[in-house]
């Protein structure tokens, strides 16, 4: 079995409702679906802290985190508890949510992705991790929305196993900014006894 079939293998069964973390990191994408899991995470452990990332407006798939914050202020989450940030791709989100988890401390964060993207933003993560020497002391749990493989997400023109192929090629193609398969099975291993 190859480094990329574990890895993936390994990332759908992790336990992430398991634990609460310090802070839920919703990635901006696939409209205002993330925002629902994300919210009900946060009505779990009421000292964690919501960090909305992402500054693409492009509607109906993506859209700002300041349009999401909208919708979880509304879904009850307090605004002393929102972080907003205007990455504008997946290795800025990492890095700018990595340097906040440096800067208050943070040992424990939940990534809230769809299920075809999960894999390179968390492998981003872990890169992300790496290069500030934190993967040691922080875990990035993997959390992914509810969909299904053969629709077609709006805003967009193929289906969700179609865009994971596509996710698949970008480890490679942003191999500077993704950790390798190998490396997301190693993180992914070290972390599983103690998450």
């Amino acid at each position: 079995m190859m480094a990329r079939e574990r890895y993936l293998a390994m990332l759908s069964s992790w336990a992430h409702w398991a634990a609460t973390s310090d802070a839920i990191v919703l990635l901006a994408g696939d409209g205002e679906e993330r925002v629902d899991v994300a919210c009900r995470m946060m009505a779990v452990g009421p000292n964690q802290m919501l960090v909305i990332t992402g500054g693409l407006d492009d509607p109906p798939y993506s859209l700002t985190a300041r349009k999401l914050r909208a919708k979880a202020l509304g879904l009850g989450v307090a605004p002393s508890k929102i972080v907003t940030d205007g990455a504008l791709n997946t290795h800025e989100q990492a890095e700018h949510v990595v340097a906040l988890a440096k800067e208050r401390g943070w040992k424990r964060l939940s990534v809230v992705a769809s299920p075809d993207h999960i894999a390179r933003a968390h492998l981003t993560f872990v890169k992300v991790l790496d290069d500030a020497g934190l993967a040691d002391s922080v875990c990035v749990m993997p959390v992914t929305v509810s969909a299904k493989w053969g629709e077609v997400p709006a805003g967009r023109d193929c289906t969700r196993l179609d865009l994971l192929t596509d996710e698949c090629a970008k480890v490679e193609r942003y191999a500077e900014h993704v950790a390798t398969w190998e490396r997301g099975v190693g993180y992914l291993l070290a972390w599983e006894g103690r998450a």
